[in-house]
């Protein structure tokens, strides 16, 4: 190990998990989840179903894999790393009984709350009466590209 001064050791080990979250977003990104969340809910309540609660923990993960994705430059439900949802909710720490995922690659212009429940895999997820938590993620790509990740679970 490296003579490093015992400070400087705590601020490293401080500070790696802050990259994870380091990417760029839209300027209005607070604006935005909660409009999707809004609008998610919304459907749901349209389809007698209960608001889905946000979980911070579900939000950091669909946090990260929009980074992700971002980086990529593609949405995907796999990571750069392999990973798929299961893997990334696990090592987030959410121990799920029901998880889905709706990720997409839009244009600022595109609401993806409004996107995905025109799609009927998408909508699926959003109306699952399986789940009761919801974390959502966006991120800005080099693309210009708004990269976004709704996550929703059932926690055991």
């Amino acid at each position: 190990m490296m003579n490093l001064p015992p400070l400087a050791f705590v601020l490293c080990l401080c500070a790696a998990p802050m990259a994870a979250f380091a990417c760029p977003q839209p300027g209005n990104t607070g604006a935005l989840l909660k409009q999707a969340q809004a609008e998610i809910n919304a459907y749901r309540k349209g389809a007698g179903l209960r608001a889905l609660s946000s979980k911070k923990q579900l939000a950091d993960i669909a946090q990260q894999h929009a980074c992700d994705m971002a980086g990529m430059g593609k949405h995907s439900h796999v990571g750069s790393d392999g990973s798929d949802l299961g893997g990334r909710l696990r090592s987030g720490g959410y121990r799920f009984g029901a998880a889905v995922e709706n990720v997409g690659k839009f244009s600022p212009s595109t609401d993806a709350a409004q996107w995905w429940y025109k799609s009927a895999g998408h909508r699926a997820n959003i109306l699952s009466p399986q789940i009761s938590d919801i974390g959502l993620g966006v991120a800005l790509g080099t693309d210009n590209k708004r990269y976004w990740v709704m996550l929703g679970g059932q926690a055991k």
